[in-house]
């Protein structure tokens, strides 16, 4: 697959210190493996042969594994002096793109998601954006999504506790897009932004999407979502490539 993908890894992980410590996110133990090794060996199954890696907090220990541990990948490193957000980080990763589109992924979050699937949905419908999406039940504090019929969204709410009408088709953001590269054209001039909040309202009048899936979806954003990661990592190991 000739097709990059870019993680948002760069944050600060203040909701995990109190387990974790210093260790970023990236790196966090699950059964003896680094949570991104999990996400990265996902990516070389699905095509993907090119990262670029967002990192900013405790970037040199991020570089140092992943120099050493590449898993056959070509990593690249777009390294932050200060937080930008999540808008941000990818708008400065921009020059070390090379692809047409390109998948961005939260750095401590994981979708099964079959990508070439998802990369063929985003050509068909010459999406400017194609989100990954999953079922959303109410409540939590997650990015949540309505989308019409033809799944073109037609509202993004960051971090809502709102819940909606019976029918209404609702969904949770996965933190797994398509972009075209056209797509930094929309992007505010700061330097420091959020896609979720600066980003995905301002193109849902354009070809933006989304992708419905019934798959694997878990976190580590939190002890008891890192817990939880755990123990369906546990449940999982029996299961073909892990996952």
């Amino acid at each position: 697959m000739n097709t990059d993908a870019v993680i948002l890894c760069g944050g600060l992980g203040t909701r995990l210190q109190s387990v974790t410590g210093d260790t970023p996110k990236a790196l966090v133990d699950l059964h003896g493996r680094p949570f991104m090794d999990i996400l990265l060996e996902y990516l070389k199954i699905h095509g993907i042969r090119r990262v670029i890696l967002c990192i900013g907090h405790q970037a040199q220990a991020i570089k140092d594994h992943y120099r050493e541990h590449s898993l056959g990948l070509e990593i690249a490193f777009s390294r932050e002096i200060e937080p930008l957000g999540t808008g941000g980080a990818l708008k400065f990763s921009r020059p070390l793109i090379q692809s047409e589109n390109f998948f961005v992924f939260n750095g401590d979050s994981f979708c099964n998601v079959n990508l070439s699937e998802v990369l063929d949905f985003h050509h068909r419908h010459h999406a400017l954006a194609t989100q990954v999406l999953v079922k959303f039940y109410g409540g939590g504090d997650v990015g949540t999504v309505v989308i019409d019929d033809e799944k073109r969204i037609l509202q993004f709410h960051e971090k809502t506790k709102e819940t909606f009408p019976d029918g209404t088709a609702a969904y949770m953001n996965t933190g797994v897009c398509c972009f075209s590269r056209a797509v930094f054209d929309f992007m505010p001039p700061e330097k420091k932004f959020s896609l979720e909040c600066d980003l995905y309202p301002k193109i849902i009048n354009e070809p933006f999407y989304g992708y419905p899936v019934d798959v694997a979806f878990w976190d580590v954003g939190t002890p008891h979502r890192l817990q939880q990661a755990r123990q369906l990592l546990k449940e999982s190991q029996s299961h073909e490539n892990g996952f």
